[in-house]
């Protein structure tokens, strides 16, 4: 029994060593975030938030459909920017995260890119106030969530996020037609192949180290 006691000890102390070796910013501990991390989440918003899933998923990662930058940690208080329904604004973390019944990710640029994070936060502040782009099209002085990332680095000479064609799915399939849809509302066709950009690109990107979630697939 006293020989069970001491192996059931040293297994939990190379577990923990192992675990110290590899730290990681848990989903629920917003403390460990700091400012020029990125957040992701996947929301909840119907047809329209699965056809972006759809679309837009890297093998090996979660689906995500939304994603802000952290300007400010206070203790266990994070302040974001975002481009969301109102707008590039300001947002508390914890109404950000109210907004999904899923987990929320988190990323950090790696070096040499995290040295532009100050800029990087400057460039989303002189952004501030700008509307939101429903329409997901690129130059028009208005964002999606994660055109202003983009954006941003972008204006830095920072190509970490560059647009690439954008996908609304295969034409025929069941998330193209939610973009039919949606488009044919705002009397427009689906901007397939036009340069932007998505969430999950960004979550995929080898720039950032993923501090939550599984790598991709290769």
């Amino acid at each position: 029994m006293r020989n069970t006691f001491i192996v059931m000890n040293l297994i939990w102390i190379f577990s923990s060593l192992a675990s110290c070796a590899r730290p990681q910013v848990p989903r629920t501990d917003p403390a460990a975030l700091r400012p020029g991390d990125l957040i992701f989440l996947r929301l909840g918003c119907g047809d329209l938030c699965e056809a972006i899933h759809r679309a837009t998923r890297v093998p090996g990662l979660p689906a995500v459909s939304h994603v802000a930058v952290v300007e400010r940690v206070d203790g266990r208080r994070v302040t974001l920017i975002e481009a969301y329904d109102r707008g590039v604004a300001r947002v508390e973390l914890e109404t950000l995260t109210a907004r999904s019944r899923h987990a929320w990710y988190a990323a950090r640029l790696k070096s040499p890119h995290d040295a532009i994070v100050p800029f990087f936060l400057e460039e989303l502040r002189a952004r501030l106030g700008k509307p939101y782009d429903p329409l997901f099209l690129p130059d028009n002085d208005a964002y999606y969530c994660s055109e202003l990332v983009s954006d941003a680095l972008l204006s830095l000479g920072v190509r970490v996020f560059p647009r690439i064609p954008m996908s609304f799915g295969k034409p025929g399939s069941w998330e193209y037609g939610v973009w039919e849809k949606y488009y044919h509302a705002k009397n427009m066709d689906v901007p397939q192949g036009h340069p932007g950009t998505n969430p999950n690109q960004l979550l995929a990107s080898p720039h950032i180290e993923r501090l939550t979630g599984p790598s991709p697939k290769r």
